[in-house]
């Protein structure tokens, strides 16, 4: 189990591309859950349909904060699902991001704060709370699987190293994966950029070499395919989909 407590004790200049190879427990679970942006009880209720074992492994792919009514919640969930023994693995999202290269400006925690991005998780003095804080700045880049790799956004396979770039495994959009990524014979999956729910299965159904797993929950628009919270085990290819409880659904237009 990823453990942010354990991880601290790493040198600080390891832990921003850091990255585990991340084993399979058995015939445990394998579920992948993508941007869940504030949306505490849709992902509240997404976790309840789950029934989660002690031994499935749930991979987060990151932005668990911003645009949604409560980023507390859901960083609260994830940080309690990993503190009761689950195997919780967590990745950076670059709205985490941006919330570390900001937590020491006052004006704009409290912006963000009086925005409702921050409610709960701000002191008086508006600085972030310390344990929200030492959980965001230890997240890993990404993981390696047996057949996938796990990233918020992507990666860059027009740079020399594409492991390597930091930024862009949380900002890039539209990658190709290339002929030397082709040989390793794993899928991507990542989140990131909102994509509808028949595009997204039929990725899936056609083995793609990436999958973007975000439909686009917190912007709940049928319009553009936004249906809600995706989870996808890995091994069955079982995709299992929450309606937003959290955002109005905007009419299908």
């Amino acid at each position: 189990m990823w453990n942010w407590q354990i991880a601290t004790k790493g040198k600080q200049a390891d832990l921003k591309v850091r990255s585990q190879f991340i084993e399979r427990q058995g015939a445990a679970r394998r579920l992948v859950i993508p941007d869940v942006h504030g949306c505490a009880k849709t992902l509240q209720a997404l976790l309840d349909r789950l029934r989660l074992e002690v031994n499935d492994q749930i991979f987060f792919l990151g932005d668990y904060i911003d645009r949604g009514p409560d980023s507390k919640g859901v960083l609260d969930q994830v940080m309690h699902l990993a503190a009761t023994g689950h195997q919780v693995y967590p990745l950076m999202g670059n709205h985490e991001n941006d919330l570390l290269v900001f937590s020491d400006n006052p004006r704009i925690v409290e912006r963000l704060a009086k925005r409702s991005v921050l409610t709960g998780m701000v002191t008086p003095d508006f600085k972030v709370e310390k344990r929200y804080l030492d959980f965001i700045a230890h997240l890993p880049a990404f993981y390696e699987l047996d057949h996938f790799f796990l990233v918020h956004a992507g990666f860059n396979f027009s740079k020399e190293k594409p492991f390597d770039e930091y930024e862009d495994m949380l900002w890039i959009r539209n990658f190709t994966p290339n002929n030397e990524f082709a040989k390793l014979k794993k899928t991507i999956i990542h989140g990131h950029t909102p994509s509808p729910l028949h595009f997204i299965r039929d990725r899936i159904e056609r083995n793609e070499a990436s999958i973007c797993l975000d439909n686009g929950c917190v912007f709940n628009d049928l319009t553009y395919g936004f249906w809600g919270l995706l989870c996808y085990n890995l091994d069955t290819k079982e995709l299992i989909c929450q309606e937003n409880l959290d955002v109005p659904r905007l009419p299908e237009n």
